[in-house]
């Protein structure tokens, strides 16, 4: 074979040439162009390189992909581990005030039953609420703890 490195689009038009039984004089790697049969080796081992050099790549591109697979998972985790706990700060804020209202009603000598004590309570049930739906949907298909 010689030492020449021919191109992929020169390797795929030899092939066609040759698999379709045509002129050798048209195929782009055989530098004896009138010598019929001779293309066909150079044609199989530039296809052999061709194939050898695009497993190479895609070995390559899989390594790449697995890495970044790898750093997304770890992204998607921690995220998921940063809502769960912002979660749960809003959560124990939210029961925080709703202590405190009661402890201020107490000592004012009101009953905790006001309009607008109910609309806080309502207000913060509201929060755990959506805290606890976006919670829901960030971990949905992830069965970690």
């Amino acid at each position: 074979m010689t030492d020449h490195k021919f191109t992929d689009d020169e390797i795929i038009h030899s092939l066609k040439v040759c698999s379709n039984d045509g002129d050798c004089s048209e195929c782009l790697i055989n530098p004896h162009k009138g010598n019929y049969g001779y293309c066909t080796s150079l044609a199989i081992k530039a296809a052999l390189d061709l194939i050898n050099r695009q497993k190479a790549e895609i070995e390559r591109l899989n390594g790449i992909v697995a890495e970044k697979s790898k750093n997304i998972t770890y992204a998607a985790k921690e995220l998921i581990r940063l809502d769960r706990e912002r979660s749960e700060v809003i959560k124990e804020f939210a029961n925080n005030v709703v202590q405190e209202l009661w402890k201020l009603n107490w000592h004012y000598g009101q009953l905790p039953c006001s309009e607008e004590d109910k609309t806080i309570q309502r207000a913060i049930k509201e929060c755990i609420a959506v805290v606890e739906r976006n919670t829901k949907v960030m971990t949905e298909g992830n069965h970690e703890s």
